[in-house]
């Protein structure tokens, strides 16, 4: 690939960890001319190299040759980024989803084979009539720069309400499907993030972090993820505000309304797997995706997303809205 090359166009989702960006983005990837790279930042940082990365990290700028360079890093297949379910793509390897999974599943299990599964899978780069989907929910530190460095044509940010989102974490603690923000985590994470205003206003130490329910620590960050949001929004005036909430309600209008902003038409595979993946229809594939209901992106008819209502008790919501109310107004207002 030279300067003077097509390349596919990037896409980028970016959410708090149980904001529904899962299914959201597999929205995307039902699409036959977009292939889906899950948490490619997050997990695969170190294929880019040091000196690369901190490059997109930190300048916002790369060279023809530094951008050709990380477009092969995305391009390439890794079982790690490459996350079922699958779907049918306008690419000759990738006409059966069957046989991706299959392939993903002995890549998994074997890794002598991952070689052979990275080559089968690559994205071709010269192909520009192709969109990859780049999803991420860890830091939005940095984020900015990805977003100028990496060339991203279309930026998504994902916002669902803190309460649905915080509930969703105390139900997966609740159920073994997250583990608890432990004592070292939590005195990393305020090493990370002392120095801001918000904590300093909170007068927060360890002694404190160690001794907060995990309600206000998820909250507390909830917060802090979307105040970094407001800030790229602000950077990138482009950036497309998507609410979870809206699109659980109207699937169907809203990926519609949202794929005529960024030039992607709207197609029956989309509208299948929108009616499949919120119970409308049952699903024509086995092929569902790992983690059951907690973690998957098929739910049934009966899927509440107000069920926060019933799990937070008043005193939750109290704590989850002296932190977050004021962020999630600001958000709204820029819808």
């Amino acid at each position: 690939m030279d300067s003077k090359t097509k390349s596919p166009e990037l896409i980028f989702v970016a959410g708090f960890p149980r904001s529904g960006t899962t299914w959201f983005a597999n929205i995307f990837n039902s699409h036959r001319n977009v292939i889906y790279r899950h948490e490619l930042i997050g997990r695969n940082y170190h294929k880019f190299g040091d000196e690369l990365f901190k490059k997109i990290k930190g300048d916002g700028g790369l060279t023809d040759d530094q951008f050709a360079q990380a477009m092969k890093v995305i391009c390439s297949a890794n079982i790690d980024t490459d996350k079922p379910p699958f779907f049918e793509k306008g690419l000759s390897y990738s006409k059966s989803p069957q046989f991706h999974h299959t392939c993903w599943m002995i890549a998994k299990f074997f890794p002598p084979f991952r070689p052979l599964y990275n080559h089968l899978f690559k994205i071709p780069i010269d192909r520009s009539d192709l969109n990859i989907l780049i999803k991420e929910t860890r830091s939005t530190v940095d984020m900015s720069s990805m977003f100028t460095s990496l060339r991203v044509k279309n930026k998504l940010l994902l916002i669902r309400k803190p309460h649905g989102s915080i509930a969703s974490h105390l139900s997966g603690i609740k159920k073994g499907k997250m583990n608890p923000p432990g004592n070292r985590y939590k005195s990393q994470w305020f090493s990370t993030f002392e120095d801001l205003d918000y904590i300093k206003a909170l007068d927060l130490n360890d002694e404190k972090i160690a001794s907060m329910s995990d309600t206000e620590f998820y909250a507390i960050n909830w917060r802090l993820y979307h105040l970094e949001m407001l800030k790229i929004k602000s950077e990138h005036p482009d950036s497309i505000l998507c609410f979870y909430e809206d699109f659980v309600e109207n699937p169907i209008e809203e990926v519609k309304s949202l794929f005529k902003k960024i030039g992607l038409a709207f197609s029956v595979d989309v509208e299948q797997f929108i009616k499949e993946s919120s119970g409308e229809a049952s699903s024509s594939s086995e092929i569902k995706g790992e983690g059951g209901e907690y973690y998957g992106v098929f739910r049934t008819a009966s899927f509440d997303q107000d069920a926060w209502k019933s799990i937070l008790d008043d005193k939750q919501k109290e704590v989850i809205n002296l932190h977050t109310s004021d962020i999630y107004e600001q958000l709204l207002k820029l819808k």
